[in-house]
């Protein structure tokens, strides 16, 4: 499951690089910022759930040592 929200945090910050330069490209900038804050607060959205998989995986790793 960590590999799947990597891989959806990076497809999320291709897709808006490119969203991003198309719309500059037409010089609307006010819909670019709007693109660019929805896409940062989906992407702090899944590096929650990626850091809530990766804390359960580090619980049990250091559960072997203190054991």
């Amino acid at each position: 499951m960590i590999l799947v929200w990597a891989l959806t945090i990076i497809i999320i910050s291709v897709l808006t690089k490119w969203g991003v330069n198309q719309l500059l490209k037409r010089q609307s900038v006010y819909l670019t910022r709007f693109v660019i804050t929805v896409s940062c607060i989906f992407q702090f959205i899944f590096v929650y759930f990626l850091v809530k998989e990766l804390v359960h995986y580090l619980i049990q790793a250091f559960d072997v040592f203190y054991r």
